[in-house]
């Protein structure tokens, strides 16, 4: 990924330097905290990036990426503020348009979604996710084109995220070549001699992917996939449906996050190696019963002969009654924000309402070509 403090710190000040972002502090706090966890400086170190974290310039990674989201990432902003609140956002949000003010600046013929397939490529065209992160806040949840219902706007997942280290070490090769966290695109068929912003429609996979030989990579069997989805000057959006997502909290075993209504938006191009993505959003809701498995895992894995480091943080917390522990966890997510109305996830203020039910979630990505296994 380059520059390792490009992750974590704010944009170069006028002298062209650079310095740590609170978020940077605040996880390097959580990470050295697991690191010296036999020692007894480890909860305070967790401590000061917890207290960080809540004080976090607002500038992040995740709105960096979506700093240029979808043509109509304005209007977007403007509808997510002004919607009536028992209304679905999604329906005031769809079909992006062409950003008018970039074609006129004469720079939209240089993107990625108008380069050209140079070969044939019989087993399909595949990305992997390689930049991934929560928003800590709704403002910057909706400046980085998170659309989704919610008060928080699906920021509310960052916390539990930090506290796990982020998922910068989950989608990045450790040290022995492996992904621990791999996910993929694949696009089966991509006519030869067509941009991204020429296609009107692709076969579009997501899912775990899997390691082959070498530098190559397949997507698993068990995956979504979203026939002939439709494409606008290379943007796409998803229809909702379920998906458990896995994830690491320092270091541990995965722990299923099921998230419901799961929705895929960015910007689809070629790269040398084959499809990326640009501007990427996954958004999603949080039910009581997703949140009430994933504990119910954190609970198996810390009951291991030699606890993760996860347990030496939380693990005093997890024998309290499942009501109480769902309290604590959903608090420590920015509580309930939404709720489902027997069609789908709508806005519920906790403050008004005790239907709410849901946390709603965004994760902001990128993705790169990768070299795909061949038959």
């Amino acid at each position: 990924m380059g520059d390792p403090w490009t992750w974590y710190t704010d944009p170069p000040n006028r002298q062209g330097t650079k310095s740590p972002s609170p978020v940077r502090w605040a996880r390097c706090g959580i990470m050295l905290g697991d690191s010296l966890k036999h020692s007894v400086l480890s909860p305070w170190l967790v401590l000061v990036g917890l207290f960080c974290i809540a004080c976090a310039d607002e500038r992040t990674t995740a709105e960096q990426m979506g700093a240029a989201q979808s043509p109509d990432a304005a209007r977007a902003v403007d509808a997510m503020v002004s919607i009536d609140a028992t209304g679905p956002v999604e329906d005031a949000l769809m079909n992006p348009v062409p950003d008018l003010s970039v074609m006129d600046a004469g720079l939209l013929d240089q993107g990625p979604e108008f380069i050209t397939l140079p070969a044939s490529q019989p087993a399909g065209l595949g990305a992997r996710i390689y930049e991934m992160d929560v928003p800590i806040d709704s403002a910057s949840a909706r400046r980085a084109g998170c659309l989704i219902n919610g008060l928080n706007v699906g920021s509310g997942p960052s916390n539990v995220i930090a506290l796990g280290g982020g998922f910068g070490a989950q989608i990045q090769p450790n040290q022995d070549g492996v992904i621990p966290l791999l996910l993929m695109f694949l696009v089966q068929e991509w006519t030869q001699g067509l941009s991204a912003s020429e296609l009107s429609s692709v076969n579009l996979s997501f899912g775990r992917g899997l390691h082959g030989l070498g530098d190559t990579f397949e997507l698993s069997s068990e995956n979504l996939t979203y026939p002939e989805l439709p494409l606008e000057g290379g943007w796409f959006e998803t229809s909702a449906t379920d998906f458990e997502l896995p994830i690491s909290l320092l270091n541990s075993p995965t722990v299923p996050l099921a998230l419901a209504e799961l929705r895929i938006r960015g910007r689809l191009g070629l790269d040398e190696k084959g499809m990326r993505i640009d501007h990427g959003t996954m958004v999603g809701y949080i039910t009581q019963d997703s949140l009430l498995n994933l504990l119910s895992a954190i609970r198996v894995i810390c009951q291991a002969e030699t606890p993760a480091g996860i347990c030496v943080l939380i693990g005093a917390q997890l024998d309290q009654p499942d009501a109480d522990l769902l309290s604590l966890a959903s608090g420590f997510m920015g509580g309930y924000d939404t709720r489902f109305d027997g069609n789908r996830s709508v806005p519920c203020d906790p403050t008004e309402s005790e239907e709410c039910d849901r946390i709603s979630a965004c994760m902001v990505f990128a993705a790169e070509g990768v070299s795909l296994v061949t038959e």
